[in-house]
Formats: structure tokens, sequence, C-alpha cells
């Protein structure tokens, strides 16, 4: 399992390792110092009923299948995280 930054351009989309099942991993995991989440795929509906208050208009409910379970970070990656794995700090 890697949940390394290579080729990652932003910070935000670190640490997901795709390809594993929940069998192989548990519900939460520290990654190379990285707190992550386990992601199950699976389908779902995204986005807003038309009657909730503050709604945008870009928020058409539509259904989403997630066709691999995956991590991801629990938390959003620091720049000292990410200058740590990655040598650079944009």
């Amino acid at each position: 399992m890697n949940c390394g930054f290579k080729g990652i351009k932003t910070a935000t989309a670190a640490c997901i390792a795709v390809g594993l099942t929940l069998g192989q991993a548990a519900q939460e995991e520290t990654i190379n110092g990285i707190e992550c989440v386990w992601v199950e795929g699976g389908t779902f509906v995204m986005g807003s009923p038309t009657s909730e208050a503050n709604r945008d208009n870009d928020e058409t409910q539509h259904q989403v299948t997630l066709t691999k379970s995956y991590f991801i970070g629990k938390y959003p990656v620091t720049q000292g995280q990410y200058q740590a794995k990655t040598g650079s700090n944009p």
C-alpha cells in the first residue's frame, strides 16, 4: 500500500490508494505519516434536494458510483507534509 504524492499536482488530492478491499484495510489507517480513512466503493446520491435552504444551482442531485474503494486523507495535507514528500513547496 502506498500513499505517496508522486505525480500529484495539488495537496488536496493526496493519500489515495486504489484497489484495496475492505478485508485488506481498517476503516482508518496512518500511511506514510498521513491519517487516512477508507472510502467504500458503491453508489450514492450526490447533491442537494431542491427544497434545501440556501441551495445553489450547481447542486443538482445525481447518482454517483465509486467502482473501487480507496483511502483518502482524513485532513487536508499541510505544506510541510507535501514538501517532506515531494521536496518542493508550491
